[in-house]
């Protein structure tokens, strides 16, 4: 009996700023964790990415509210998972071309994966996708419902991360004192 190997690639960029717009508090303990453990229960051996220009991620936080913002890449390589640093260029999108790039690479190794999971709801990732399903390849999509492509989940099966993951939406911001407020500067003079 032949255990089904399986790759994870993980825009985290994509995921990170998804998530964010939608209101919810983005950890990526929280989230590599979970990434990690949903994959490792689809069952075989697991290679695991993640992709991001890791200095260009929306404010992220744990359950009590510390900031881990500059500490995302190394939570992400604690949990097993390799990430990579990709620069945003203007207008472009370098972690979906990596990404992309990256499942070619290892859809050509003799002993590729069986299956191919994207966390993305980029409608980019379409052509890697059909190239997947042409190879034979299982491929699955992990998007942020409201936010994923409709293109993606015509061309494969998607699973949201809201369905496994779970999220907590941010505390509302408190609004800023009001001029000549009690307390603000322009109330001391």
């Amino acid at each position: 009996l032949r255990v089904r190997s399986l790759a994870l690639f993980i825009d985290f960029e994509n995921l990170a700023f998804c998530l964010h717009d939608l209101g919810y508090a983005v950890d990526p303990a929280a989230l590599a964790r979970h990434l990690r453990e949903h994959a490792a229960a689809a069952g075989g051996p697991v290679q695991a990415f993640a992709y991001a220009d890791w200095h260009r991620l929306p404010p992220m936080q744990d359950a009590a509210g510390r900031s881990l913002s500059s500490e995302a890449q190394r939570i992400f390589e604690l949990h097993n998972i390799d990430t990579r640093y990709l620069i945003s260029r203007a207008g472009k999108n370098t972690a979906d071309m990596k990404i992309a790039d990256d499942i070619r690479t290892v859809l050509q190794e003799p002993n590729a994966p069986d299956v191919f999971i994207i966390a993305s709801g980029d409608r980019d990732f379409g052509p890697v996708i059909d190239t997947l399903l042409r190879q034979g390849k299982d491929v699955t999509v992990w998007g942020v419902r409201g936010k994923t492509s409709r293109s993606l989940a015509e061309a494969t099966h998607v699973e949201y991360l809201q369905e496994f993951v779970p999220l907590v939406s941010r505390a509302p911001r408190m609004p800023d004192a009001a001029p000549g407020a009690e307390g603000s500067s322009a109330a001391a003079e």
